[in-house]
């Protein structure tokens, strides 16, 4: 079963797995690491969090944040599919990542997810 992914699908599926991991494992610093490249959207909003909230929180961004693999080798699939330039798939995967990372952060500070 597994040869009948391609390579950029088998790349999601082990980035999903290891960020996942890692959100968890790092205690945080994935989270926190992802919250410095959103940093010029949402601002110096993570001091909005405090106590009890702050740290799950930060394990929460990175493990959720795993998810966008799944999404944007989705994404490069069907692109690549379509025939687009590999510059152009390379790309909407970073963007992916980070488009995701943001909603993670956002849904995170504004809706109090974690309290």
């Amino acid at each position: 079963m597994w040869s009948t992914f391609s390579k950029a699908t088998k790349v999601s599926i082990i980035g999903f797995i290891t960020t996942g991991m890692l959100g968890l494992f790092s205690m945080g610093a994935l989270g926190y690491g992802l919250y410095y490249t959103v940093l010029p959207v949402l601002g110096d909003r993570i001091d909005e969090l405090h106590g009890d909230a702050t740290w799950p929180s930060l394990i929460l961004a990175g493990m959720v944040w795993s998810i966008a693999f799944l999404m944007a080798g989705g994404i490069f699939a069907v692109l690549s599919k379509r025939k687009f330039p590999s510059f152009v798939l390379y790309l909407s995967y970073v963007v992916v990542l980070w488009l995701w990372a943001l909603v993670v952060w956002y849904a995170i500070i504004d809706f109090r997810i974690v309290s």
